[in-house]
C-alpha cells in the first residue's frame, strides 16, 4: 500500500513567486485598485446622473464587486500565509494592513451602491426583480435594498470606514502583531524548545497528558504576562463597535451578528437551550 506523504512547509511560491515582493501580486493588487476606482466612478456617475437603473448595469456592478471581492480574499488569505510562515515578516504585516484599506474602501463603494438600489422607486424595483437575468440576485439584492436604511448619512458612513482602518483594523492588527511574535518556551522529555502560540495550542491536544500540562502552564503564564495591554487592546476593539453601533441605532451587541448571519434571536435561544439540556459536564 502507498503511503502519502505531506510537505510540512507550504510552496507559497506556486500562488505568487517571489512572496511578498512578488511581481504578479503587486499587479493584482493595483488591478484591484483600479477596479475599484472605476466601480467608485460608475455609482458615482449612477447618482449625479440620476439614470435609471436596468438589468444590464446592476449585473456588470455586481460583476465586478464580486471579482473585487475574490481577488481581496485572495490576497487578504495569502498574507495570513506568509505570516503564519514567518510571524516576524514585516512586510506580510503591511500587507495585511493594504488589505484592510482596501477592503474598507470596497465596503465604503458597496454603501453607495446599496443606496441606489434603496431609492428605486417600489413598482420599478419589482419590475427589475421578476427580470430573468436577475433571478438568482433577488435574494442578495432586496438584502441590500433593506441594508440601506441607516441612521447614519452617506457621508457620516464613509467617514466611519475609513476611521476604522487607523482605528477598529488597527487595534486588531496589533493584536495580532504581538501574538505573531510571541515564542514560548515549553520543555518536553526533558528538552525545551520555543513554541508560536498555535504551536502551543495545538499541543495542548497531545496525547500525552504531561506535555498537555506543560503546554497550558506556559500559555497561562504568557498571557498572564501581557494580560494589562491585551486587555487594553480588546477593550478599544470592542468599545469601538459599541461606538459605532450606537451612531447607526444598534443598541443590541447580537443585532448586527443575527442580522450578518441571517438568524433570528428566537432560533440562537433555542439552540442554546438544547445544548444546555444536553451537555454534560467535563467532572462531577
Amino acid at each position: 500500500m502507498k503511503v502519502e506523504s505531506y510537505s510540512e512547509k507550504w510552496k507559497l511560491d506556486t500562488l505568487f513567486k517571489g512572496g511578498d515582493h512578488s511581481m504578479k501580486l503587486v499587479e493584482l493588487i493595483t488591478r484591484i485598485e483600479t477596479e475599484l476606482k472605476e466601480l467608485a466612478e460608475s455609482t458615482t456617475a449612477l447618482s449625479i446622473t440620476n439614470e435609471a437603473l436596468n438589468e444590464i448595469v446592476i449585473n456588470n456592478i455586481l460583476a465586478t464587486i464580486s471579482g473585487i471581492h475574490k481577488s481581496i480574499a485572495h490576497v487578504a488569505s495569502f498574507a495570513t500565509c506568509l505570516l503564519a510562515e514567518d510571524p516576524k515578516n514585516q512586510s506580510a504585516a503591511a500587507l495585511q494592513g493594504k488589505v484592510a484599506s482596501l477592503k474598507t474602501e470596497s465596503t465604503s463603494i458597496l454603501l453607495d451602491f446599496q443606496r441606489l438600489l434603496s431609492i428605486v422607486d417600489q413598482e420599478i424595483w419589482d419590475t427589475l426583480l421578476e427580470n430573468e437575468s436577475l433571478s438568482d440576485q433577488v435574494f442578495i439584492l432586496t438584502e441590500w435594498r433593506e441594508n440601506a436604511a441607516s441612521s447614519l448619512s452617506a457621508e457620516e458612513e464613509t467617514l466611519l470606514a475609513a476611521l476604522s482602518v487607523d482605528g477598529y483594523h488597527s487595534w486588531g492588527g496589533l493584536y495580532r502583531s504581538i501574538v505573531n511574535n510571541l515564542q514560548i518556551p515549553i520543555t518536553i522529555s526533558g528538552s525545551e524548545k520555543e513554541y508560536s502560540i498555535g504551536q502551543a495550542t495545538n499541543l495542548r491536544s497531545h496525547s500525552d497528558e504531561k506535555v498537555r500540562l506543560e503546554a497550558f502552564i506556559a500559555l497561562e503564564n504568557t498571557w498572564t504576562a501581557l494580560e494589562d495591554i491585551m486587555a487594553h487592546i480588546l477593550n478599544h476593539i470592542t468599545g469601538f463597535r459599541i461606538q459605532a453601533d450606537k451612531k447607526q441605532g444598534i443598541m443590541n451587541g447580537l443585532e448586527k451578528p443575527l442580522k450578518d448571519n441571517r438568524i433570528k434571536a428566537e432560533t440562537l435561544q433555542a439552540m442554546w437551550q438544547v445544548i444546555n439540556r444536553n451537555k454534560k459536564p467535563f467532572a462531577n
